[in-house]
């Protein structure tokens, strides 16, 4: 009976997921014709940072617990899911053009961002003042972005809504952000269930299931946007919820809680993250990631998990 009501969890979960995504994508889109600014600024503030909350509410309630620690593996483990198997997932369905802005402000921002949180945590210590640096320029990022997106022209099919109609749209993509913050919630509840139940190890629940189930959102609202040829909401989706994760999420735990960094961040997520978001770094350069840039993201990933998971079976 247990086994039967987590798989039914499960299914309405999925359902929320993909319902909450097709919702979140129509509105999204509308608010920037509405805006006339480019979907991809859209998709990194908007979207990208409001699916990037859940991830920052773990980051404040680990840092009061003491537990900075979990906060910064959690957003090197964000990046590294959105990066690797999400934009590896869109990137297969289908190729992905990217917008001048993505190319010349949204990936240099990315980098920048992953090499100070890098530099920040090299010593293996997260302090104060280090965090504050991020933080800061979180919020500039988030400025300058809102500056450059209404500078630059945007869709050339525009709405004529107004206040009330933009207000109404902004008020759906929160729900929808929120539906898809639920889902996937209930996902990991059940998954987690289930898997306890088939005896697997707590620390491989954690980087599978876990991780996959917070990435739910990014993964089925950059999907619902390929298909809807929506490219831009979907890479900005990403790009946002990296930035959002390496200088708010690791930003707020360090200023709340200074701690020592995790040896396993150090030698093992911070590397593999400069490295598949070099990667990216280079694939924009063509000014299209393709369906093989996608397979060699979705490789990397795949042999990472791998890796990870075969060294915890190995400790038990």
């Amino acid at each position: 009976m247990e086994l039967l009501l987590n798989i039914g969890y499960i299914s309405v979960a999925i359902a929320v997921i993909i319902v909450s995504s097709n919702i979140l994508i129509t509105n999204a889109s509308a608010v920037a014709s509405i805006l006339k600014v480019p979907s991809i600024i859209v998709g990194t503030l908007l979207i990208g940072f409001g699916n990037a909350l859940p991830e920052l509410a773990i980051s404040v309630i680990s840092a009061l617990n003491g537990s900075t620690g979990i906060a910064i593996g959690n957003g090197y483990g964000s990046n590294l899911v959105n990066t690797g198997l999400v934009l590896g997932t869109i990137a297969v369905i289908a190729p992905l053009a990217v917008h001048r802005l993505l190319l010349i402000r949204e990936i240099p921002w990315l980098f920048g961002s992953l090499l100070l949180a890098t530099l920040a945590i090299s010593n293996g210590k997260l302090e104060r003042l280090e965090s504050a640096v991020l933080l800061a320029l979180c919020v500039t990022y988030t400025i300058t972005s809102i500056r450059a997106g209404l500078k630059e022209p945007g869709s050339e099919e525009q709405s004529s809504g107004g206040k009330k109609e933009l207000f109404i749209r902004i008020c759906v993509v929160l729900a929808g952000l929120a539906a898809l913050s639920l889902g996937s919630k209930l996902f990991i509840f059940s998954a987690v269930n289930l898997a306890r139940m088939m005896k697997i190890s707590e620390e491989v629940i954690g980087i599978s299931i876990v991780a996959l189930g917070t990435s739910l959102p990014e993964l089925f609202s950059s999907v619902i946007a390929v298909v809807r040829k929506e490219n831009d909401l979907a890479i900005g989706n990403l790009v946002g919820a990296n930035i959002f994760n390496l200088l708010g999420v690791i930003g707020v735990a360090g200023v709340i809680t200074p701690a020592a960094v995790d040896s396993s961040v150090l030698c093992t997520d911070a590397p593999v993250t400069l490295v598949i978001t070099l990667f990216l770094f280079v694939c924009t350069c063509s000014k299209k990631i393709t369906r093989i840039n996608g397979i060699m993201l979705l490789l990397m990933y795949t042999v990472f998990i791998s890796f990870m998971i075969g060294g915890m079976i190995n400790h038990q």
